[in-house]
């Protein structure tokens, strides 16, 4: 896999336009190749027992139980958005499947915007397990964002689970149809001074999440509310 996305990372400082077409079509053939070796491993779950390699554009994450592996890369076919991909192995009791997520910039459902690179896993008071997963992109140079998402299994994987609090603020972006998903994100155009971008902390195993708090105009407050996880939903601890 590392061989090929060494091909696109080739193609990508060749100096051509990604607007001409052989040059977008070559790029479309390599990744598509990606997935397809991705597919490769849900087969007798390989994925399970091999440890997926990764380098600056290219990062694999697997759940301690193993069931479910998310892989994000640059697919070197964006400008100053990066258009990440993300393909996501997941293993219900009775099959494994691969899923590629279509999901990205808040506010945008067109594609992947997020290289993910944090995983845990959390237990509710069913005794299910929740998929955290955190991952960050960029709306444009200046628009940094940050993305927090939940993910379960059952007999299909679940996306939206209700799991973060569903009011829209200041704070963050929350879609209300989408309660499985938190994003902020940052203008860097309003930032003076020492200002800087602030990243989601994970405390307890991701039961606790400290959330930056974003002014209106996209600038870093420094300071942080906590979303604590109560065996059902994350509440909003003041």
């Amino acid at each position: 896999m590392l061989e090929t996305q060494a091909m696109i990372d080739s193609l990508r400082t060749s100096g051509k336009l990604s607007t001409d077409s052989n040059y977008v079509n070559r790029i479309d053939s390599l990744n598509a190749t990606l997935i397809n070796c991705i597919k490769l491993l849900a087969i007798d779950d390989r994925f399970q027992k091999c440890e997926l390699n990764s380098h600056f554009n290219f990062k694999s994450l697997i759940s301690s139980d193993k069931r479910f592996c998310i892989t994000s890369w640059d697919t070197r076919l964006g400008g100053t958005m990066i258009d990440y991909t993300n393909v996501v192995i997941y293993k219900t009791f009775n099959k494994t499947f691969v899923k590629q997520l279509v999901y990205g910039e808040p506010g945008f459902k067109d594609n992947s915007k997020i290289m993910f690179d944090t995983l845990f896993s959390i237990q509710n008071n069913k005794g299910q397990t929740i998929y955290i997963t955190y991952g960050s992109g960029y709306g444009s140079t200046a628009l940094p964002f940050s993305v927090v998402k939940a993910f379960m299994i059952t007999d299909s994987l679940i996306e939206n689970s209700i799991i973060f609090p569903n009011e829209i603020d200041s704070l963050a972006f929350n879609d209300p149809n989408n309660s499985g998903e938190l994003s902020i994100e940052y203008d860097l155009h309003n930032f003076k001074g020492n200002d800087k971008v602030h990243e989601m902390k994970f405390l307890n195993g991701g039961l606790e999440i400290k959330v930056p708090i974003i002014k209106a105009n996209g600038r870093p407050s420094n300071r942080y509310y906590s979303l604590v996880f109560n065996g059902e939903r994350y509440i909003k601890k003041e």
